[in-house]
């Protein structure tokens, strides 16, 4: 199958990425003109170029067209004709003036399967991670603080594996139908699914708000606490776990007065206060040691650069430009290629009008 990706930033191409992960081949449609905004964005590598950029387009063949051109748009509909799937991120102006609007394109191939990737799903405005993040509730900011921003694009990265699934879905209805379809995938709606228990609790009026930016105020204790020397993140997602985290921490008290979990997210304020007095005995390694021991969820907090990466490194490929990204495992622990694991894109670019 064949995938052609003229989109640009990250959550549509990282959907386009994963269907050549799958086993798609994926064209990279670029105009020389304007650029996949993502070139631009780092980290660099030593010759200039973007990783950020790399990481999204490691598996798929570059061809640059001239969108604008009455020659560079015959050659689309020449590539349309023979495509399976087409994602985009285009508003529906520009794609109505540059031919790509789904009208033309079944016009052209009937079984197409078209996704379209936008910032709302109900309106055509722009909008990007960081702003929807602002609109939908996620950099939500707390009594006397500033509003915090996620600290990866996560409703991008959402967004890229919902229109996945939905792709992959539409694919196994051809399969049945013969014709193709016009799928939208939007970030506001990715934004809901990562809002989860918080939207359902302002849908049902039983909304939790949070009373710190680093506890998760739906299950008491979940987040992050201080130590003597750094920073843990922990867990005790049941009344039972709760109980061995109080024994583990020498807390016994705090379990007899707050064993059921419903009474923790009442109080959360005072829960979590007592367990901040505790963690100032210890040093993070004994609590976390400790913690497991007890069976409970427990980590230091680290920095990216103390990942194991021997732990990943069947998920470590290196792209034609000799730049190591890295892939999803979609693949479910099976063994994959040789060719495949180290990415197949071209060291060229094919230019047509």
């Amino acid at each position: 199958m064949r995938v052609l990706d003229f989109s640009r930033a990250l959550a549509a191409p990282l959907c386009a990425r994963l269907l050549g992960e799958l086993g798609m081949e994926v064209w990279k449609i670029e105009d020389p003109e304007h650029p996949d905004l993502a070139a631009g964005w780092g980290p660099f590598a030593d010759g200039g170029q973007s990783l950020y950029y790399a990481g999204l387009n490691w598996n798929k063949n570059q061809k640059s067209v001239r969108l604008g051109s009455p020659e560079g748009r015959a050659v689309v509909r020449g590539w349309v004709r023979h495509a399976d799937v087409v994602v985009h991120n285009f508003r529906a102006s520009t794609c109505r003036r540059l031919g790509l609007d789904y009208e033309s394109l079944a016009a052209v191939n009937p079984r197409i399967i078209m996704g379209t990737f936008q910032a709302f799903r109900t309106n055509d405005r722009p909008g990007l991670d960081i702003t929807v993040q602002a609109a939908l509730g996620l950099a939500q900011s707390l009594p006397d603080q500033p509003p915090q921003r996620l600290g990866v694009p996560a409703i991008d990265i959402v967004t890229g594996l919902l229109g996945t699934i939905g792709i992959l879905d539409a694919i196994s209805r051809r399969r049945v139908t013969g014709v193709g379809e016009s799928l939208v995938f939007s970030l506001d709606t990715a934004s809901l699914l990562l809002l989860n228990h918080v939207a359902i609790g302002e849908l049902n009026g039983s909304a939790v708000h949070p009373h710190e930016p680093h506890l998760n105020p739906a299950i008491v204790p979940n987040g992050l606490f201080q130590t003597q020397d750094g920073w843990i993140a922990l867990c005790a997602p049941s009344d039972d776990a709760f109980r061995r985290l109080c024994e583990a921490l020498g807390l016994k008290e705090l379990y007899q007065t707050h064993a059921h979990a419903a009474d923790r997210v009442a109080h959360a304020p005072v829960v979590t206060e007592q367990i901040k007095q505790g963690m100032e005995r210890w040093s993070s390694t004994d609590c976390v040691r400790a913690l497991k021991e007890a069976g409970v969820a427990a980590e230091q907090v680290r920095p990216v650069q103390t990942i194991d990466w021997a732990q990943y490194c069947d998920l470590i490929v290196t792209d034609a430009k000799g730049h190591r990204v890295i892939r999803a495992d979609v693949s479910h622990q099976r063994t994959c290629s040789r060719r495949k694991c180290e990415g197949d894109a071209p060291d060229s670019v094919n230019m047509v009008p």
